[in-house]
């Protein structure tokens, strides 16, 4: 057996992103077609697909949410939401083929275990890149949650893309790499524009990550090589991010850069009552009891959908200035729950939750390993993929402080813990690895 085992990983690292697409690939339709169980979807993106696909109009929401009722008078919402996963669901839905929609999401899923073991292949060769790629495919949140239709897995995968391209460009750069060129390439270049666009309209948090990512690189000189790269990735956030404001501001009367729920999500995630609220299993869970949010409704009377977020938004900010510790004291609780996976509406000792805490502690220490495993790598390309993933895990604490709860809200730094885990995985002597990961190309 163990030399069917060697055998096999032979062969598989000679083929590495071929390998693991493949075991995504598998592991999803899988999935999508048995395990995948009716799942509440957690936005109104399906809605709006289906208002885009039936009848060309982009809107859906809850005016219920904003005003505790529905005005007769109010015209449907039309921006309630950013239009990269409705879009998306909407192109599926175009091709009335209900039995090739239900697997909509499987190629995003597989694009998103693709570009994270691509990435690994120019930091750390095919070893790791194959172990990274397997442990993406198997992680139990890929499996259950990536044929869901859910914008944080397409953000997830389109923010990974631009990153596995940045760092090839950044790899070849330093290392003088001919071999690599091709992440500079037409195509490259073209996936490298769409993918930074589609993510900055696909959720919020990633409009300010790439923006960031842009100015980094335009104005730190030790990022030098990288600036032609910064500079698509800025213009293509302006593209996409200009086009929504304008079709806003001629639709809507209104610069809305983000959606119209915005405010809402940030309101029902910091005030008082979210605390009560997680014990019903989400922060929103008590956001629409007229006895709490009565007040504000009564200022949404006669405002209309940018308005009316706008009412949630300062009020949101108001409560955070007043009460900043009960504010930091929740984020904490959040941030706890997010990063364990726990439904707290389940008993911690429930099945579901047990699994959950117990991969993040696997994966947690498999990347501490990891990390202790990689010094030649990290030296080898210097500190910019650190740095980058250093940046990426605060926003995304950010987030999960001042929004709600799951693990769907930091499945864009999840990777970093396959990275890592690869790491340790490839310093087991079966694995044919060494005790230190040395970098693909050397310096």
């Amino acid at each position: 057996m163990r030399a069917a085992l060697s055998r096999t990983l032979a062969h598989a690292r000679r083929r590495p992103l071929a390998t693991v697409s493949a075991l995504a690939l598998g592991v999803q339709l899988a999935s999508t077609t048995w395990w995948l169980k009716p799942y509440a979807m957690p936005n109104v993106s399906l809605v709006i697909a289906y208002n885009v696909a039936s009848s060309g109009r982009y809107e859906g929401g809850s005016w219920a949410r904003l005003k505790g009722t529905i005005v007769p008078t109010d015209p449907p919402l039309r921006s309630y939401h950013l239009p990269g996963e409705p879009l998306y669901l909407a192109a599926g839905l175009a091709l009335r083929r209900p039995a090739i929609f239900a697997y909509w999401h499987v190629p995003v899923a597989v694009l998103l275990v693709f570009v994270v073991a691509a990435t690994v292949l120019v930091l750390f060769g095919p070893e790791v890149a194959l172990f990274s790629g397997v442990i993406a495919a198997l992680d139990p949140v890929t499996v259950v949650h990536g044929p869901v239709y859910d914008d944080t897995f397409l953000g997830a995968a389109l923010l990974w893309t631009v990153g596995a391209l940045m760092i090839c460009r950044w790899v070849a750069a330093i290392r003088a790499n001919d071999g690599a060129r091709t992440c500079d390439g037409p195509a490259a270049t073209v996936a490298l524009v769409v993918a930074a666009g589609w993510a900055a309209v696909t959720r919020t948090e990633l409009t300010l990550a790439l923006a960031g990512v842009a100015a980094c690189c335009l104005a730190v000189p030790a990022l030098r090589p990288l600036r032609r790269t910064g500079a698509l990735v800025g213009a293509a956030v302006l593209i996409g991010v200009g086009a929504w404001t304008t079709r806003n501001a001629v639709v809507q009367h209104h610069l809305i850069i983000g959606s119209t729920h915005d405010g809402l999500t940030l309101w029902e995630s910091t005030a008082p009552q979210a605390t009560r609220a997680l014990a019903f299993g989400q922060v929103d869970a008590l956001s629409t009891d007229p006895a709490i949010v009565g007040s504000l409704w009564r200022q949404t009377v006669g405002a209309d959908e940018a308005g009316a977020d706008q009412v949630f938004f300062h009020a949101a900010l108001h409560g955070i200035a007043a009460q900043p510790t009960r504010v930091v004291e929740l984020a904490v609780r959040k941030v706890a729950l997010s990063i364990a996976g726990v439904r707290p509406e389940l008993p911690l000792t429930s099945s579901r939750n047990l699994v959950s805490i117990a991969v993040t502690i696997l994966l947690a220490l498999a990347a501490v390993l990891g990390w202790r495993r990689a010094p030649s790598t990290r030296a080898a390309v210097g500190r910019m993929p650190t740095i980058a993933a250093c940046a990426l895990g605060l926003e995304t604490l950010g987030v999960l402080s001042l929004g709600p709860v799951g693990l769907r809200y930091w499945v864009a730094w999840r990777p970093v813990l396959w990275i890592l885990g690869a790491c340790a995985v490839a310093s087991i002597p079966l694995a044919g690895a060494r005790t230190d990961v040395a970098p693909r190309v050397s310096t």
